[in-house]
């Protein structure tokens, strides 16, 4: 029910007392406070006032109080059953519509925003007990566009607040104030809020968000292996919206790039690159990229050190100038024979074993992989003199307990080899002096044993095995004797006690050996008498003084001595002999019949002489007078026959010296006994008792000297002798003729001299020249073997000579390095008695070089930055092949040849002459090609973009500071600068501008390596407007969850919003078309977003339009999967052991 009221002002004096808050009084004459008109909730701020408008004829009710606001909303706090009512402040006769309170609030709706109304309540909807009126503003309306009310610099990253505005972080602008003209870099991407500010009593707006746009993707980075970096500085292609700048080493602040260049940087250093796409009028600079570039590490020249170090053979170079991180440099140290290397590089120790080592070609190839902090590598080759690492095991030594060196231990150590071989810490290998020492383990024995010798060489121990055959010492018994018994008794000698004994020596492989005098030493000695009665008996021991070296089972003599009756022989005569070497008598055995035997001068009856072939024996074989020291097979037979002894005392027999001696039989030249300087020759069947001796002589001449050795030494090589034996004269006979050895004569083999070296290889241990014997008999061969070391060479017509006469050498095989064997054979004249051999080894040569296999990149590869980068990609050495067959590298310097083009970044072929640094005849061409890379620049496919307020950026449509350019596989396509025109697209797609279609003319900049297509490098992007539509009753099918992200949609509801009514006909939504669906997330929830893309508009048009996918509010949900199918149990490995507990 409405109720017209009429406006009554408040007289100034009540309105003072109100506002004051003293007591007043009603008509009523009631007193009323004016905290009580006022209500406490209605001063909030200074954009709240309240005016009282009167005073009620009751007074009654209070003034409504504020609960809230917005722009078209007021909120009071209400009581209950109260009516409340409202008009706008200044209406001469306000019209009230009451409404009754049912709670705690009563809302009014609808109302004008930035608008001041006034407030009443009454007791009922007739307006009874009326209340003053409070006067409250509805908040200023919330900003409809807000992107026009404030203006981004993008270039500063400050922003301008139109006036009248006000910004803050919060919606509720509880936050951080937003201050025009400061910077909102940190606002970037972000939303901030704005609204209309206070307005005097008008309270500041509703706020609304402004979208501060987010930064742009970088797109000027470059990519690494883009990057051209050296020890100084690096170099790149820069983007030309890109902005590069570096720190690091020296640099403590950022200083720009300008170039893409930049120098003067320390080496081995990381510096920090960063770069970010410069800011345009309509986009912030882009986030900023940082990557760590380090330019690469110097590799100094390496240096020598050492006591080789001044050695032209010892020499050290490394594969590179400049190394990256982690990148290996390879040093090839070459060294002298008598060197062995070891390298420091950097804080590196590295021993020669460390190294690839070709012991051949004496080179060690050390390697170091550059570390952190490497700025400057520096190497060292140490060039030591060479210690011995091993020594060549050495032969057992064998001889015998006789030999002269086994006199003791020491002598022993002194009869081994005074030098061993070795092989040095370098792989090489010589002989060292060693001084052997007895293990402590053996104790030496004169007669022989095993033994082990040590000698300290260098850092290395030596052994030597010693075996020393024991030698057997053997002499014949005496045996037991029986005289008769002699008044005085018998000496010693008279006894059979000799002095001396043969002893014959023999061992394992032995030449027996005969000493005819061996002392030997009687126990006990010959009692005085003994043997002057026939009861005389004693046994004598001889002790035979074989050598200390000599082993022997028993070393004595035994011999029982017993006597008997004297019985002489009568009719016993002894006959005068020749010398024939025999101690036999010459007696009258044929009458040993008739001969009787005598006992004390009487006839011994019943006693004979018997024997098959009786012998009496001499003292002695030679001539003269000699006394009769035994029988053999002669005795006395007779009863008592024991008892008599025969006794030839006081009897004599003579031998005289033989005139007539028959001259030995053939004299033979031993098999295989000639050499150059000796030779050896025997007698068949010499004659025993007599000594032979022994000449030579050169045909047609007589011996002079003899001999008693068949055996010559000391003759002329080459030369020819007659050999000739003979007996010689003693006191026991004459000489005999000579024999002479039969024809032909015999010539001694012609001397094979040791070869000798000649040119600039003779002291190099690798070249050698061997002769296969040391003498050679006329007719037959001598072959010499040629070999060169890796750095020599010989000639084959020229380098061998023998006996100053250049002998031809054959080449033979090759060895795994190529190197080759040569011989040559050289057959034995008449003329020949020493044979000399030189070989001349000459420095090596190159002789050819290997043909080099062209290089062909794209003008994209890294060596094509630069023509110097090009060049020194090439290689530095050369394989060659020696004019010894070996193979190697040379040092070659290149030179472009003069009729090949100038270096293009874009490519070309080029034909560089290479010339070795060592020989400057030899060369080699090398073909490089430089395949162009042409770009593919595809212009873009027109966009349709939808008409809004807020104007677009370049990036929004598509055309950012970058474009895709493809190079038809041969790089993979990249973003490249492009600037467009115009730069930015205005109005162009907002709801101000007429243009329905905008071409933009991109700029592309290529690399500099890229070939520009036929077409050149520009390319137009075409972009239309279009009206945004919306689209309604599109649902999504819930799905359970399965990782993906994919949505479903159903279109059978779908249809267009916000078609204009002159167009319903003429577009519309088609259900069948094909859209992609998909949710922000794959996890499992409710009102989920779900982004969709595609066109599904039809109609004639619907070209006019486009669906603004994003203005629609579509949204699905994915539940929890369940039914999941457990997984197979796991497989336990049985190959693998199970892990420790």
């Amino acid at each position: 029910m409405k109720k017209k009221m009429r406006k009554k002002e408040i007289p100034q004096k009540v309105a003072a007392g109100v506002m004051s808050g003293v007591m007043l009084l009603s008509s009523t004459g009631a007193t009323a406070l004016a905290q009580e008109i006022q209500g406490t909730e209605l001063f909030k701020g200074d954009d709240a006032k309240q005016t009282a408008k009167g005073v009620s004829r009751t007074q009654q009710q209070a003034a409504p109080t504020l609960a809230s606001r917005t722009d078209t909303t007021v909120t009071l706090n209400s009581t209950k059953d109260l009516h409340y009512a409202c008009a706008k402040t200044g209406e001469s006769s306000p019209t009230y519509t009451w409404i009754k309170a049912d709670a705690t609030t009563i809302s009014f709706d609808n109302l004008e925003s930035g608008v001041s109304y006034d407030f009443v309540c009454a007791a009922d909807d007739q307006g009874e007990g009326i209340s003053p009126a409070s006067t409250i503003y509805t908040l200023q309306a919330a900003p409809a566009n807000p992107a026009i009310l404030a203006t981004i610099s993008y270039p500063e990253e400050t922003m301008t607040i139109s006036p009248g505005y006000e910004m803050n972080t919060t919606s509720d602008f509880n936050g951080d104030p937003v201050v025009s003209g400061a910077s909102i870099s940190a606002f970037i991407g972000k939303d901030l809020y704005i609204r209309a500010a206070k307005k005097g009593d008008i309270p500041a707006g509703v706020a609304k968000a402004y979208e501060v746009a987010a930064r742009p993707a970088n797109t000027t980075t470059v990519p690494a292996d883009q990057i051209t970096r050296s020890t100084t500085g690096f170099h790149f292609t820069p983007n030309p919206q890109g902005v590069y700048q570096y720190t690091g080493g020296r640099q403590t602040t950022p200083k720009t790039i300008v170039g893409g260049k930049v120098t003067g940087l320390e080496p081995g250093t990381v510096y920090s690159l960063t770069d970010y796409t410069q800011a345009t009028e309509t986009a912030f600079k882009s986030g900023t990229n940082t990557q760590e570039i380090r330019t690469k590490s110097v590799v100094a020249p390496a240096t020598t050190a050492g006591s080789g170090a001044s050695q032209s053979a010892n020499t050290v170079k490394a594969d590179k100038t400049e190394a990256d991180l982690g990148e290996t440099i390879t040093y090839t140290v070459t060294y002298g024979e008598g060197y062995t290397p070891s390298m420091t590089i950097g804080s590196d120790e590295l021993a020669f074993d460390t190294a690839t080592i070709d012991s051949e070609k004496k080179t060690a190839v050390f390697e170091y992989t550059v570390k952190e902090g490497d700025t400057t590598v520096n190497a060292v080759a140490h060039f030591n003199e060479r210690a011995v690492k091993t020594v060549d095991a050495q032969e057992t030594k064998t001889l015998y307990a006789n030999d002269p060196s086994n006199q003791s231990a020491q002598a022993l150590a002194e009869s081994l080899p005074k030098k061993v071989g070795v092989t040095y810490d370098n792989q090489t290998k010589g002989e060292e002096d060693a001084s052997w020492q007895l293990k402590k383990e053996s104790a030496w024995n004169i007669k022989g044993g095993d033994y082990t010798y040590e000698a300290q060489v260098g850092e290395a121990r030596a052994a030597q095995d010693v075996k020393v055959l024991p030698v057997v010492a053997a002499f014949e018994p005496i045996g037991d004797i029986k005289l008769p018994v002699k008044t005085g008794g018998y000496t010693a000698k008279e006894l059979g006690l000799i002095s001396s004994i043969e002893v014959t020596y023999t061992s394992t492989g032995f030449e027996t050996q005969t000493d005819k005098a061996v002392p030997v030493v009687w126990s006990p000695a010959v009692p005085s008498g003994f043997g002057a009665n026939q009861t005389d008996r004693a046994t004598f021991t001889g002790t035979v003084s074989v050598p200390e070296w000599a082993t022997s089972t028993n070393s004595t003599l035994s011999r029982e001595v017993r006597f008997g009756i004297p019985v002489t022989v009568s009719g016993l005569a002894f006959l005068k002999k020749t010398y024939d070497g025999t101690q036999n008598a010459n007696w009258n055995k044929g009458d040993m019949a008739s001969m009787t035997l005598m006992a004390d001068g009487k006839e011994l009856e019943g006693y004979t002489l018997t024997g098959s072939n009786p012998e009496i024996h001499l003292d002695s074989p030679n001539v003269g007078t000699r006394t009769i020291v035994g029988v053999s097979d002669l005795s006395i037979a007779g009863p008592e026959a024991d008892q008599y002894v025969l006794d030839f005392s006081g009897m004599t027999a003579t031998i005289t010296k033989q005139t007539n001696v028959q001259a030995p039989d053939t004299v033979t030249v031993t098999d295989d006994s000639v050499t150059d300087t000796s030779a050896a020759v025997s007698v068949t069947n010499p004659a025993e008792g007599y000594l032979l001796e022994y000449a030579s002589a050169e045909p047609g001449q007589q011996p002079t000297f003899w001999q008693t050795s068949g055996t010559f030494t000391g003759l002329k090589p080459g030369t020819t002798y007659d050999f000739y034996a003979r007996y010689a004269e003693t006191s026991n006979n004459a000489a005999s003729e000579a024999t002479k050895t039969g024809s032909p004569s015999t010539k001694t083999n012609a001397q094979v001299a040791a070869p000798t070296k000649a040119g600039a290889g003779k002291q190099d241990a690798g070249c050698t020249i061997t002769a296969n014997v040391e003498h050679a008999a006329v007719g037959s061969d001598v072959t010499y073997t040629v070999k060169p070391s890796e750095n020599y060479s010989v000639d084959e017509n020229t380098s061998l000579k023998i006996n100053g006469t250049a002998v031809p050498l054959t080449k033979g095989d090759t060895d795994a390095n190529g190197l080759s064997t040569y011989t040559a054979t050289y057959e034995v004249t008449e003329d020949d008695t020493v044979i000399k051999a030189e070989a001349t080894f000459n420095k090596r040569a190159v002789d050819t070089v290997a043909t080099l296999t062209g290089i062909t990149k794209t003008a994209n590869d890294p060596i094509n930055a630069s023509q110097q980068t090009l060049e020194q990609s090439l290689p530095q050495t050369l394989e060659v092949t020696y004019d010894n067959g070996v193979t190697g590298q040379e040092l070659v310097q290149w030179a472009k040849k003069s009729d090949s083009p100038d270096w293009d970044a874009k490519g070309k072929t080029y034909t560089y002459i290479g010339t070795l640094v060592s020989d400057k005849t030899q060369t080699a061409e090398l073909t490089v090609t430089i395949d162009a890379v042409t770009a593919t620049i595809t212009a873009p496919d027109a966009k349709t973009i939808p008409i809004r307020e807020k104007a677009y950026t370049m990036e929004e449509l598509g055309l950012g500071s970058t474009f895709e350019v493809s190079f038809g596989g041969v790089v993979d396509a990249m973003d490249c600068p492009v600037s467009w025109n115009p730069n930015t697209p205005g109005d162009f797609g907002t709801t101000g501008s007429k243009e329905t279609s905008k071409t933009f003319a991109g700029t592309v900049t290529l690399p500099a390596w890229a070939t520009a297509p036929d077409a050149g490098t520009t390319v137009d992007a075409t972009v239309k407007t279009a009206t945004p539509l919306t689209v309604t009753g599109i649902t999504v099918t819930p799905k359970a969850y399965d990782g993906t992200t994919e949505a479903a949609l159903v279109l059978d509801s779908a249809q267009l919003a916000d078609v204009p009514e002159a167009d319903k006909g003429n577009v519309s939504f088609d259900t069948g078309a094909t859209l992609t669906a998909e949710f922000d997330n794959a996890n499992v929830g409710t009102d989920k977003k779900v982004t969709v893309t595609g066109d599904a508009l039809t109609g004639d048009n619907a070209g006019n339009y486009i669906i603004d996918w994003s203005a629609c509010d579509i949204k699905g949900k994915i539940t929890k999967a369940t039914g999941i199918i457990a997984p197979a149990a796991p497989e336990v490995d049985a190959e693998k052991p199970p892990p420790p507990v």
